[in-house]
């Protein structure tokens, strides 16, 4: 039985192909027209377009001064926190409508509005960080002059801004660390004064070579038993109760406070100490123990008063703490020397003295920093 098939045989398939191209051939000069006319709009749509030229600029960063010894350590997070920072002094309103002005860009917009140029500008002006310390900058324009000149001035305001800022940040620390040097150097110099008093109007506790509580020594030595000792530690204390505070404000805002109290804590045991030293040499250990609990108490008392005033009050405060520093300090001389009149023994003098002391630690930890 025959079996019908539906596939075509090659002689089938030659003659549909050269149908096919005789069809073409009657429709050639339609399809070549077609295609000549596409051909030449393209060539005129990318003759009348404008091009655009495009510049880069980059800008590696570099630490003058390596301020910890594992900067190489943190390079992801100085460029997480560096990289946004100079994204903005470039995009800067002001600099950007300078750089518009300068060179007479976007004039059309400009015409209209100001804040439109100044937003086409955002648009073509791009920032991008290449890796942990350098960063592109580029501009996108019609005229590649004006474009290469553009990207320049750009790169050089956002350099003179942030050295600016970083100057100005550099000279307000400068000037403060200067005002606390100055106020310490005259604490200093007042403590200095009325210990060498004291110790001039009290020769017994003028120790000699011999250690004796009473023998007579030098004024030279005396002077340097007075003052030497406990400003070395009172130094020593500054910078360690510095550091300390700082690392504890890490863990809590009441940090500095702590240390103060461990400062005033200190100076109890040290106050009683020289009151009741039989020699020389005890007597220069609790000075030691005294200064250090001074440097410790002294070099926080400026950071907790910015924790608990306004930053437009602060001058107002600390100038009220000094006045209440110094009329303390006074009625303390005075006390002194009333209790001396009575012939009150110098141990017990220096035992009231540093139960008062005690006092001062309690009322440092009362203080309730502003979250």
């Amino acid at each position: 039985m025959a079996s019908l098939s539906t596939e075509s045989t090659p002689r089938e398939r030659l003659e549909r192909i050269l149908a096919l191209v005789t069809r073409t051939r009657m429709f050639w000069r339609s399809s070549a027209a077609i295609a000549a006319i596409g051909l030449l709009l393209a060539l005129y749509v990318a003759l009348q377009s404008k091009r655009a030229w495009r510049s880069e600029t980059t800008v590696l960063y570099r630490n003058a001064i390596q301020t910890t010894r594992n900067d190489g350590d943190n390079q992801t997070a100085r460029a997480a926190r560096l990289g946004p920072k100079l994204k903005d002094l470039v995009y800067a309103r002001p600099r950007l409508e300078q750089v518009i002005r300068e060179y007479d860009l976007f004039p059309e917009k400009v015409r209209k509005s100001m804040l439109e140029a100044v937003e086409e500008m955002q648009t073509v002006v791009s920032f991008r960080a290449r890796s942990s310390d350098s960063f592109v900058i580029s501009f996108t324009y019609e005229d590649p002059d004006v474009t290469q000149k553009v990207t320049a001035r750009l790169t050089d305001l956002m350099i003179q801004e942030y050295n600016r800022q970083n100057i100005d940040t550099a000279t307000l620390t400068r000037d403060f660390l200067q005002r606390e040097l100055d106020a310490t150097n005259t604490k200093v110099d007042d403590a200095s004064r009325a210990l060498a008093t004291f110790l001039g109007q009290n020769p017994q506790f003028q120790w000699g070579m011999n250690d004796s509580p009473y023998a007579p020594i030098q004024g030279g030595l005396a002077g340097v038993s007075a003052t030497l000792y406990w400003q070395s530690a009172a130094i020593v204390g500054a910078v360690a109760g510095g550091w300390l505070a700082d690392r504890w404000m890490r863990r809590t805002n009441r940090g500095r406070i702590y240390v103060s109290a461990i400062g005033m804590a200190c100076i109890v045991p040290a106050m009683f100490g020289v009151g009741n030293a039989g020699s020389l040499t005890v007597a220069v250990c609790f000075l030691v123990l005294f200064g250090i609990g001074w440097g410790f108490f002294d070099c926080n008392n400026m950071p907790i008063l910015c924790q608990i005033v306004r930053p437009d009050l602060r001058a107002t405060g600390y100038g009220l703490m000094n006045f209440v520093s110094i009329s303390c300090g006074g009625f303390a001389d005075w006390g002194f020397g009333a209790l001396q009149d009575r012939h009150l023994p110098l141990n017990i003098i220096f035992s009231i003295f540093a139960m008062s002391a005690i006092v001062s630690i309690f009322l440092v930890l009362l203080i309730r920093p502003r979250l």
